[in-house]
């Protein structure tokens, strides 16, 4: 018995002395308690996360506070997306759309995720990439409250997980190809109507439906890429039930009036709310839940409108307001500032004109054709190697390739290889930090680098009656001039009807001995085109033909100066017929051309169209007899 009671001291004692090896005030038989009181477990923690690897302690702590945080919203960190959280503190009573509006008023492409009030009175945004989070943090204390002008709202910035997860890059892909094959041009239209059973899914086996926040997030990014200009949308038969996601299409595609949310789970008013930053005009709600909410149609017909006040078209049904308050919301309408008469080019003198025109049919001579990799070759001799006594530097050539956006889509190059190519040397500056470092590789300085990257670059076919020249810049030791127009690369090169692309050349240059020219400077864009685009392009060419026959600027002494750079017998003959940009027996293009005609001319449609069949349908050479006979045309005739 005794035994056992010394074999319990023994161990108690070792128990007791166990930490005996850190320094502690107290010694003697009464430290374990006295450590007890003292919280002594608490000072030993503190001590070994002080002494030993207190870093990776602090590094795991964070790191299952953050598998907790992705936890509690559905999904693990390492698939989610990092983003930054914008939190404006005490806006939450304040409407997204306001917040919205005066965020953008100071700071351009804002494009947030997920607009939204917490529940302790704060707005949560988010937004992908640091530079906007930096810009909107710099708005601290600068947006104001609408309802308390004296009112500023502190921002806070957090990177974090977004609360979406990731796509597969293919499966972005997929998505992406399902969506451009619901784009109708035509009529700028979306119809993502039962977007889960696309065939393109079903084929490759995968779950793809609206009612997923990580598939609303990447439609909104390709809208944004690619279809910003539509004005309908329709979002028919996906069970949605909350429109938070679909609230992030209102900054990417603005231009929006038609709406269908038919056969979907809303239930509330509040859901329409979040999409009050559309001015919609055609609204379908048809077989949705908030439908039986009201026992009186003229009930339903006034929430809408307190949401949309624009709306006259109701599930099918023309609705008017009791109250016009359209104007209220979107205020006096601005008169449109009248644009300048389009011209086909500016060219202050027509000796320059001329010469530069001489130019351009023999550079472009040598770089067309499919002979085009040797005959660059012999643009040897256009690049200077020796500029003049004011620069110590050679001649340069640069190449952008980027697919412009025109306020209704962003095209897709039409040849993959050709992109690519060009993709690989170009010199963007929206992209500055992908080239920053080797700068020097696709600058090409001097005449012998200049002929050879010419010479690698896709092989192409310009179409030479779309080219518009303008000179802008002169003087009596150098002249700028910008020439653009369509064009056909790569495989579409030399088909007949290839699909075509748009460029724009900015030369610089040198007067010479002997009337000739050197390029200074060389910069080359290159540029998909959208049909909507093309056809923008061949009527502003057709509207052009007629301001055409005004004549040119007077040239002042500068322009004089330089005028004696022309080529003795330059341009004696016009150069042989090429491939036109567009089709003259096209009835839509004619159609355009009477419509034109009839803007400039002032005559009534069928006279315009008699003028221009009398002509074979050659826009300028009814111009130029219109200007020489109107005054023998009856009155009858004019509108």
């Amino acid at each position: 018995m005794s035994g056992e009671r010394r074999s319990r001291r023994d161990v108690k004692s070792r128990t007791m002395n166990r930490f005996r090896g850190l320094e502690d005030d107290d010694e003697g038989d009464g430290a374990y308690d006295n450590n007890r009181r003292r919280g002594g477990l608490a000072n030993l923690i503190g001590r070994v996360t002080a002494t030993t690897n207190a870093s990776q302690l602090i590094r795991k702590i964070a790191e299952k506070r953050q598998r907790e945080e992705a936890r509690s919203t559905g999904g693990r960190a390492e698939n989610r997306p990092q983003v930054y959280m914008v939190k404006i503190i005490k806006a939450g009573k304040t409407a997204p759309d306001v917040i919205f509006k005066a965020v953008s008023q100071r700071m351009v492409n804002f494009k947030p995720y997920l607009i939204r009030p917490d529940e302790k009175g704060n707005m949560l945004l988010y937004v992908g990439d640091e530079d906007s989070a930096e810009a909107i943090k710099g708005m601290s204390r600068r947006i104001c409250d609408p309802d308390a002008k004296g009112v500023k709202f502190p921002i806070a910035v957090t990177k974090t997980c977004a609360i979406w997860n990731k796509i597969p890059p293919e499966n972005v892909e997929l998505i992406k190809r399902a969506v451009g094959s619901r784009f109708n041009e035509a009529d700028l239209s979306l119809d993502l109507t039962d977007f889960g059973n696309d065939p393109e899914f079903r084929k490759h086996g995968i779950a793809v439906a609206l009612t997923r926040n990580e598939v609303m997030i990447a439609i909104a990014d390709i809208i944004d890429e690619h279809f910003s200009g539509i004005t309908a949308l329709s979002l028919r038969n996906n069970r949605l039930r909350t429109l938070d996601y679909v609230a992030n299409f209102i900054c990417r595609a603005p231009k929006i009036k038609t709406l269908d949310l038919s056969n979907n789970a809303i239930e509330k008013a509040d859901q329409l709310e979040k999409l009050r930053g559309w001015n919609i005009e055609t609204l379908f709600m048809e077989n949705c839940p908030i439908g039986t909410t009201f026992t009186d149609g003229m009930e339903y017909v006034r929430m809408v409108h307190g949401i949309f006040p624009a709306v006259t078209l109701l599930d099918g049904v023309a609705v008017t307001r009791q109250i016009d308050v359209t104007e209220a919301v979107s205020g006096p309408k601005k008169e449109e500032p009248e644009l300048p008469a389009v011209r086909n080019g500016f060219t202050p003198d027509p000796a320059l004109e001329e010469t530069i025109k001489k130019f351009i049919m023999e550079y472009l001579t040598l770089y067309d054709g499919e002979d085009g990799r040797k005959s660059r070759q012999k643009l040897f001799d256009a690049y200077d190697e020796d500029l003049f006594d004011a620069y110590d530097e050679d001649a340069t050539f640069t190449c952008v390739q980027e697919n412009l956006f025109d306020g209704m889509s962003k095209p897709f190059y039409p040849d993959r290889d050709a992109q690519l190519y060009y993709r690989r040397n170009s010199h963007n500056i929206l992209h500055e930090e992908k080239w920053t470092r080797y700068r020097d590789k696709i600058v090409k300085t001097g005449r012998m680098a200049i002929a050879a990257e010419l010479s690698a670059m896709p092989l192409t076919t310009h179409i030479m009656d779309s080219l518009v020249l303008d000179i802008f810049s002169v003087s009596d030791t150098f002249l700028t001039f910008v020439l653009q127009g369509l064009f056909r690369d790569g495989s579409q090169a030399f088909k007949n009807d290839g699909e075509m692309c748009y460029f724009s050349r900015t030369f610089t240059v040198l007067p010479r001995d002997g009337g000739r020219v050197v390029v200074a400077n060389d910069m080359l864009t290159l540029s998909a085109i959208s049909d909507l685009t093309l056809t923008r392009y061949k009527n502003l060419l057709t509207k052009a033909s007629v301001a055409s026959l005004e004549q040119p600027a007077t040239a002042n002494q500068a322009i004089a100066a330089m005028a004696q750079m022309s080529v003795t017998g330059a341009m004696q003959q016009q150069p042989e017929p090429v491939p036109t940009g567009y089709d003259t027996t096209d009835p839509n293009i004619r159609r355009q051309m009477v419509e034109q005609f009839c803007l400039q001319s002032g005559m009534k449609a069928e006279w315009a169209t008699k003028c221009l069949e009398d002509q074979n349908w050659n826009y300028e050479a009814a111009g130029k007899i219109f200007m020489d006979l109107k005054d023998q045309i009856p009155r009858d005739a004019f509108q």
